[in-house]
């Protein structure tokens, strides 16, 4: 396509060549890659600041352990629930919640941790202000921030606009006049694949989850591997 473009423009748009064209041609396009390039690092910092933002599945998932600790000083059933509820909502994150961020969807079931705060309650001597229930507080608070800032994206508006500076940018430097048409050919096109990955990689980190560079599941796969490790340091 942009050697075609490149050839059409040879043709049609410069019929002949005049002195200095490239020295006004170069200006222009000097002020449309300034504009182009300071909007274009505006957006790509933007949705790399809030993919970032999204390590904080790192913290839950750490989160996660401490509460799976305290756990371990609940006696009975309070205990076996709290546990398998913990597990259970570990996994739930992974296989359900994972691939469903970026959509605002209706929920038909419970929050995933009512069964968690259910066990709690249940235990004897059970405190709404404790110091364990504060820290299954901080999960949930750090899950909302997951879920809220995976569920944030880039304004749909802001697509025309990258998609528009990016061809205006290829078809301005279409009017440069070079003796050499393979030349021109050759750097025109590495200028379109700079512009194609820019516009990949700011599509890709705009979709954190479901994108072709999600966020890890890995810190919550080590909290369920580390709750059999828990286990076991309790049992010896």
């Amino acid at each position: 396509t942009t050697a075609l473009g490149v050839l059409l423009a040879r043709r049609f748009a410069r019929r002949t060549r005049v002195d200095g064209e490239n020295e006004i041609v170069g200006w222009m396009f000097s002020g449309i890659v300034v504009v182009g390039a300071v909007f274009l690092a505006f957006v790509v910092f933007s949705v790399h600041e809030r993919y970032s933002d999204l390590r904080v599945a790192t913290r839950e998932a750490a989160q996660l352990l401490v509460v799976y600790r305290d756990t371990q000083t609940f006696v009975g059933p309070a205990k076996i629930h709290a546990q398998a509820a913990l597990r259970q909502y570990a996994n739930d994150v992974m296989v359900k919640e994972w691939r469903s961020h970026g959509a605002l969807l209706a929920h038909d079931s419970g929050d995933a941790l009512n069964p968690v705060w259910a066990a709690y309650r249940s235990r004897p001597g059970a405190d709404p202000n404790g110091a364990m229930e504060g820290r299954l507080h901080e999960l949930e608070r750090i899950r909302h921030l997951r879920h809220l800032a995976g569920e944030a994206s880039l304004p749909g508006g802001f697509w025309p606009l990258l998609i528009g500076g990016a061809v205006v940018t290829i078809i301005a430097a279409l009017f440069f006049s070079m003796e050499r048409t393979g030349v021109q050919i050759v750097l025109t096109t590495l200028l379109a694949m700079i512009a194609d990955w820019q516009l990949l990689l700011i599509s890709a980190l705009n979709r954190p989850f479901t994108g072709p560079i999600p966020i890890s599941q890995r810190p919550f796969q080590h909290a369920v591997l580390n709750f059999t490790a828990l286990d076991l340091t309790v049992d010896r």
